[in-house]
């Protein structure tokens, strides 16, 4: 998983929560439909303790928020995340398919990039 933001002009430090909060308000406001407006309790906590978890289900999503809930790494979140990705949409998501990933390893101060791709014989 990667994050990042780029923006012109401001050079007010970030601040993730206060603009996880403005983007959420945003949202509720323009909101065209009952299910778009819904905001759960699993979006909130992930946005203040400083993590985000994104998945097509939201039973993946809290797969792997219960993952870094226990102290797991972002590495240990996403393969919770697809192995229940696996059993919600094995059209989409299976033993069959390909990834690419980007993991920064913080201690060791380096970049490690995973290409998972399937190849045809």
């Amino acid at each position: 998983m990667a994050l990042a933001s780029c923006a012109p002009g401001d050079d007010r430090p970030f601040n993730a929560t206060e603009e996880a909060r403005r983007a959420a308000d945003a949202a509720q406001q323009t909101a065209t439909s009952e299910t778009d407006a819904i905001a759960t309790e699993a979006e909130v906590d992930a946005w203040t303790k400083g993590a985000m978890v994104a998945a097509a289900d939201p039973r993946a999503v809290e797969a792997g928020l219960e993952m870094l809930r226990q102290g797991g790494s972002a590495i240990d979140a996403a393969i919770a995340v697809h192995a229940v990705l696996g059993l919600v949409e094995p059209q989409s998501s299976g033993i069959g398919g390909g990834a690419f990933m980007v993991y920064y390893d913080r201690d060791a101060d380096e970049i490690t990039v995973f290409d998972g791709r399937e190849v045809a014989p």
